[in-house]
């Protein structure tokens, strides 16, 4: 797993965690290299007017773009007409043997690459009351071709050949401050399970996973402010990728939940950049 840094010509612009797939490739949260904008008046326009919807939203339908945004106050978008940056700067944190209980003794090395937003990037910020929150979140994914493979031995990560389902246990992994590694920058992780599969009218489709006990009677992870891009992978598999961290939030009716792209339905984009890192 890597941690991401986002710059231009002005300096440092975000910190963002991401996954390499390949000794050249990671993939990373798309918003975690773009920079949110205002809306439009063509953007509150194409959400639609009342009653264009095809229906409420069913189990295993894909859920429409004009359903979610109905009634919804945009503040703010972050797609591919958003100001992205063309560079990256990528660490890998590789972590040395300690004593028991000992802190982790890291040691980052910097690599610098080359970003690939993903065409099909939107997320929408909005409110319908109270606070403001992600209403929708399509292919919220980046690639950063590296200019040079990581010299580390790693492991080589493979993505999911089948879609996540509800009930499934996941383990998140991120480099945001959490609650035992208040810094930025220090590996954690933790399990979850996913409670829905939420597929969306373009192909893309993202997964939940909520504020519950899991069958060991541990309380269940969710992903902290940095934790953007991270890997989910599937549990007891820490070689199959399943998604990508888009945002821990709060649910409006109450508890925390975590949310992810998922690495199955945008699996074709996933293997061109793939060839791309083999052919460079």
């Amino acid at each position: 797993m890597v941690l991401v840094g986002s710059s231009d010509s002005g300096g440092f612009l975000g910190k963002c965690s991401g996954v390499l797939i390949h000794p050249r490739l990671v993939i990373t949260a798309g918003h975690c290299v773009c920079a949110r904008r205002p809306p439009t008046a063509h953007d509150t326009a194409a959400r639609g007017k009342a009653g264009a919807t095809s229906g409420p939203a069913r189990e295993g339908r894909p859920i429409q773009r004009v359903a979610v945004l109905q009634g919804v106050e945009l503040t703010g978008i972050i797609d591919t007409k958003s100001a992205c940056v063309e560079d990256a700067e990528v660490f890998t944190a590789s972590y040395a043997s300690t004593p028991a209980r000992a802190p982790q003794e890291r040691k980052p090395l910097p690599y610098h690459g080359k970003v690939q937003v993903h065409p099909g990037l939107e997320l929408i910020f909005g409110r319908r009351s109270g606070a403001e929150q992600v209403m929708w979140s399509n292919a919220d994914l980046a690639a950063i071709l590296l200019d040079q493979p990581i010299s580390l031995q790693m492991p080589r990560i493979a993505l999911a050949d089948a879609e996540v389902q509800v009930g499934d246990l996941i383990t998140l992994v991120g480099f945001g401050p959490g609650t035992l590694t208040p810094t930025y920058g220090f590996r954690h992780f933790g399990d979850n399970k996913v409670n829905r599969l939420i597929p969306l009218e373009t192909g893309s489709a993202v997964f939940r996973a909520e504020e519950q006990q899991l069958s060991d009677g541990s309380a269940a992870s969710h992903a902290q402010p940095g934790d953007s891009g991270g890997a989910c992978i599937k549990k007891g598999d820490k070689n199959v990728l399943v998604g990508i961290t888009t945002v821990g939030a709060e649910k409006p009716a109450g508890g925390h939940m975590s949310v992810f792209t998922s690495i199955y339905s945008h699996r074709s984009w996933l293997r061109q950049m793939l060839q791309k890192a083999d052919e460079s």
